[in-house]
Parts: C-alpha cells; structure tokens; sequence
C-alpha cells in the first residue's frame, strides 16, 4: 500500500505499508484527510459515493484509524464523509475482502464483499448496502473478522482475518498487564514497536503450541523442521468437527516451531528463528533489540524438558547456548493454498476467544487440552 500525506500547509511524504504490518506510528496525523482509491464504488442509502473517497482523522480516534487501515491490506472499504478538509492521504488497495471497521459517524466504513449478517448477501457496484451499518467500536468487538464465504479460505485471506483479530487484542487489558510483567522479566522498555509485535507473538504462540488454541498436538514425527506437513494435514480436514477430531494436526517441536516462526513474520515480526537447546529438541526464539543490546525469548511451542506452567519467555532453556539462531524467512505454503473454511473458521473463533485472558488462565487450558490430546 502506498500513502501519500499532505499536511494544510502543503508539505508531502511518502511512505510504503505492507500489508501484512500495520503500525501505529503510521497513523499519528491528526489533521489529515484520508482519501482512499477503492477498485469498487458503493453506496450506503445516503448518495451514491464515486470511486474517491475521503474523511477527516481529526474525527476519530488513532485506534479505530489503525483498525481501519488494518483492514485495507483485506478488504475494499467504503468511506463516506463531508468534504473540506484540510490535508489528504491517498491509497490504492486492492485484495480479498474480509471483514468492516467503523469508527463513530462520520465517517461510515463498509467492507464492500464480506456477507451481511441477516441475508448473508453482498453488494454490487452501486447498490445500496442491505446491512445496516455498524455503530461504532464496540460493534466491532463482539464478534470474530468475517471469512470470505465458500467451502475453502486462502491462506493469504486466513492470514489476513489474524491480523484483524491481533488489532483488537491491542486493546485487551488482560494482554497489557502480561505485557508489563513479561517487559520487566528481560529488562525492555516498552514502545509502540514492541507492543505491536507482542501482541502477535502471544497471539500466536497460544493458538500454535502444543494443546494450544488450534488444537495441535505433539508427537514424534521425523518430519523436518518446517511446517508444510502440518499445513498438508489442516488442507484434509473438509469435515472438520473438533468433538470427533480433536486434534487438528499432530507435529513434532520443530514443525511447531516453524509454523509459529512462519506465522508470526507473516504478521510483521522479524527476528524469529529456531533453536537446539539440545540436539534433539527444538523451540523458537525471538530476538528483541533492547537498551542493553540483544534479548533472546524462547518461545516454547512444547512442554518437553519443561515444566507445565512453562510458557512464553521461559528461562528453562539458555537461549543463547546457540551462537547464532537464523531468521526463519521460508515461505511454507503459498498465499493462494487453501484450507477448509469450517477449520480456518474455527481457528479464528479460537484466537477471538483469548482475545481478554490471561497467561495464567490459557496456560491452565493449555494443560487440560493437552492431557486430553495426549501431546507433551
């Protein structure tokens, strides 16, 4: 995505968002006007609305606009506001629509392809909009990011319903608390930066480890340490029904691992690689540039050679034991591979679910899933 800002008094910047990372500090201008190139035009029963579209930030709150331009690397969205504003942004998205974000009127922000929750219908070019709009956050926070309809979700779509979910777990007060303790056990500071790839790295974590949130189970498979297998696995399950198949997939440490590393830069962290604590054992590190150099945290997506209240920067493992841990940068399945949609469904629900918990809650149903799964 590219954006251009003009600030009222004329002056310009250019700056390139990826879509799989959205930043705060992206959007700290407060008197700007959005404007927003959609490749579809819709109405919202007010006026038809041409393929330019703008808004005032100074309207709304810095959340609800990362909330919005979160959704853009997803979603064609809709945007409906008075002209005259001083200053522009300018975007031009395009990708598979997920889900909506509206902050509170105006503007009105529509996702132009996501199914209506009375009719499961969806608009056309210059119809009207058959569902009422939302009426601020709030609304957008009582249930999980749409998935595209149909049997199948692409992975790219999947990634993209995460991201959603991980930009409102900023807001969660459970998650800040951990966050604050989990800074002053390796001696960070907080940033926004950091705050942003916490978030992700826990999301994560908690749905990809072992008896984790997605169901994954634990076992030796003398596959190698890279996730395709398990990707391979989920591709099967077109019947998915988690009382008659409890476990999503089973894998070994270091397929779990890769499959966190994958996921986790897919959201925009870097510096996350694997790691030997021993020669057959394998977990995940991330590595935090802190005040005082370099800071190692071991992510253990297993319970092996650990306790069971082991959880997210555990020091059972001396992380920097390995000289070097390489940034895990594979591509282990492509954008366009598909999963059912009833198992990217229910993996969604699922990180929706911890959206206002605590470690200590998710690492006690971490445990008991993981008895009932017979992982480790």
């Amino acid at each position: 995505m590219h954006v251009v800002a003009r600030d009222v008094h004329g002056g310009a910047s250019v700056r390139t968002i990826g879509r799989d990372r959205v930043r705060r500090d992206h959007l700290e201008q407060t008197e700007h006007r959005v404007e927003f190139l959609p490749p579809r035009a819709f109405s919202l029963g007010v006026e038809p609305i041409a393929a330019r579209q703008t808004f005032d930030t100074a309207m709304i709150g810095r959340t609800q606009m990362v909330r919005w331009m979160a959704s853009l690397g997803q979603a064609t969205v809709l945007v409906a506001a008075p002209a005259g504003c001083g200053g522009q942004v300018a975007g031009d998205v395009a990708g598979a629509p997920i889900g909506a974000v509206s902050p509170p009127q105006p503007p009105t922000l529509v996702s132009a392809l996501a199914p209506t929750a009375a009719t499961g219908t969806q608009a056309t070019p210059g119809q009207v909009a058959d569902e009422p709009p939302v009426a601020g956050v709030a609304a957008v926070v009582e249930s999980a990011p749409a998935l595209p309809p149909g049997p199948h979700v692409r992975v790219g779509e999947f990634v993209a319903a995460l991201e959603l979910v991980a930009v409102e777990l900023e807001e969660a007060p459970a998650l800040e608390v951990d966050y604050r303790a989990w800074l002053a056990q390796h001696g960070l500071s907080a940033s926004d930066a950091l705050w942003h790839d916490y978030v992700r790295v826990r999301m994560v974590f908690e749905c990809v480890r072992d008896g984790g949130l997605w169901q994954l189970r634990w076992a030796i498979t003398n596959e190698e340490p890279r996730s395709d297998e398990i990707w391979a696995q989920w591709a099967k399950l077109e019947d998915f029904d988690p009382a008659a198949a409890p476990a999503t997939a089973t894998a070994e440490c270091d397929e779990l691992s890769a499959l966190f590393a994958y996921l986790v830069r897919r959201l925009g962290v870097r510096n996350v690689g694997l790691f030997w604590p021993v020669w057959n054992h394998v977990v995940a590190v991330w590595t935090i540039e802190g005040d005082h150099g370099p800071v190692r945290v071991v992510v253990p997506t297993s319970q092996i050679f650990l306790d069971r209240d082991a959880s997210l920067g555990t020091d059972g493992f001396n992380a920097w034991k390995q000289k070097t841990i390489y940034e895990y940068r594979r591509r282990d399945v492509r954008d366009d591979a598909r999963l059912p949609a009833g198992l990217a469904r229910f993996f969604i629900d699922r990180a929706w679910s911890g959206l206002d918990r605590s470690q200590a809650e998710l690492q006690t149903d971490r445990n008991t899933r993981s008895d009932r799964l017979g992982g480790s």
